[in-house]
């Protein structure tokens, strides 16, 4: 029967697994950015090595946790999901964060609106809606250079003619 220490030692090995795969790192990768041997790492993963604490502090900053959110102890259903996201975010470039934060407060606006309006469709259903067509815009018409002035100098302005348009004009 194992001990209550091996016990312990595969609980620390099973979750440095857990939080490495759920980052997508190698085992490789992360034996580098905390500075032991892969090797090494896999045995500590499969509870055959105690992680000395030294090595589990550099965990904890690779993975940007406290001691007791690595144990679990203030982690409530779906933290670990959220501090999983929380890392990819901070992982994206400041034009696709900015992306995402604009997109939350589009859903945040959706969700206050069908909770305001009983009538209104779910967002799902709103999504499955046909848009509202867009007004006609006329196009502008076709400009055309006018022939090279002669000897003397004519303004910009009269060098171009406009052209007759092939599509009828609509003004909205």
């Amino acid at each position: 029967m194992p001990s209550h220490s091996s016990r312990k030692t595969h609980l620390v090995g099973s979750r440095i697994r857990e939080l490495r795969k759920g980052r997508r790192l190698t085992q490789t990768e992360l034996s580098e950015r905390i500075g032991i041997a892969q090797s090494d790492l896999s045995r500590m993963e499969q509870g055959e090595y105690k992680v000395g604490l030294d090595t589990l502090f550099k965990i904890l900053q690779v993975f940007e946790l406290k001691m007791g959110e690595f144990f679990g102890e203030t982690e409530g259903p779906g933290d670990a999901e959220a501090r999983d996201l929380l890392h990819e975010f901070r992982e994206l470039s400041a034009d696709a964060q900015r992306e995402v934060r604009d997109f939350v407060r589009f859903k945040k606006i959706q969700e206050r609106e069908a909770e305001e309006s009983p009538m209104a469709p779910a967002p799902a259903q709103a999504v499955a809606q046909a848009p509202a067509p867009a007004p006609v815009v006329a196009p502008a018409p076709v400009v055309a250079p006018a022939p090279a002035p002669k000897a003397e100098e004519k303004p910009l302005s009269s060098r171009y003619e406009p052209l007759e348009s092939p599509l009828p004009v609509r003004t909205p």
